[in-house]
């Protein structure tokens, strides 16, 4: 079983996954860069750094509860629009010269928030495109496109596309996210409740993170 195809549909996933990573680490380069031609001053600089991952530390359970309420497929798609739509913004920005390190945080944390909800998505819709004994390779595969395209990939890509031209990464990077492939509905969510449960379950997810970060140091 494990050697049979995954499927035109995990493929799709796979591709989405792919392209979106490697924008993600060409941006990651590009945006600290970018500062540094509005500002010398270290702490604005290291403030865009940080306002890419803030949304990983703050959104990561509400995305959980997301993901697990609305299509996933349907999701990632969005999430890519909104990032393809802000790079391009700040590309055209850049372009006229009217970009300020206001404008730069909060691409950062744009950006950061549709890429939680994305690869949220991504890992959660495996077991709706493989079968059990699949899933191993499927993640896999996954996490190496991920490693490959944040950490590889895209920030030599987007350090040199900068040197380039200081528009050139960013409208790559939106040209990017709108080529990636157009996911179908792939998973039918079930009903969950309103918005009493919506916050019961990011609790649980806390008290679960808690647990698990408790039982690593003990």
């Amino acid at each position: 079983m494990s050697r049979r195809p995954l499927g035109q549909a995990y493929q799709r996933v796979l591709w989405a996954n792919t392209i979106s990573s490697v924008g993600d680490g060409a941006y990651l380069a590009a945006l600290p860069l970018l500062a540094l031609t509005v500002t010398r001053d270290p702490r604005l600089i290291a403030l865009v750094s940080a306002a890419a991952f803030i949304p990983w530390l703050v959104l990561s359970l509400p995305a959980g509860v997301v993901v697990d309420r609305y299509d996933r497929g349907t999701l990632m798609r969005r999430s890519q629009v909104v990032q393809g739509l802000a790079i391009a913004m700040v590309a055209v920005l850049v372009l006229v010269h009217r970009v300020d390190i206001a404008l730069i945080v909060l691409l950062a944390v744009l950006l950061g928030s549709a890429e939680v909800i994305f690869s949220n998505a991504a890992q959660s819709v495996l077991p709706d495109l493989v079968p059990p004994e699949q899933l191993p390779k499927a993640n896999g595969n996954l996490q190496v496109s991920l490693t490959v395209g944040e950490t590889f990939a895209g920030p030599p890509l987007g350090s040199v596309l900068f040197a380039a031209s200081r528009a050139l990464p960013f409208g790559l990077d939106a040209f990017e996210f709108e080529l990636a492939p157009n996911l179908r509905v792939v998973h039918a969510p079930p009903e969950y409740g309103g918005p009493e449960r919506f916050n019961a379950q990011i609790i649980e997810g806390t008290d679960i993170c808690a647990a698990l970060v408790i039982r690593s140091v003990v």
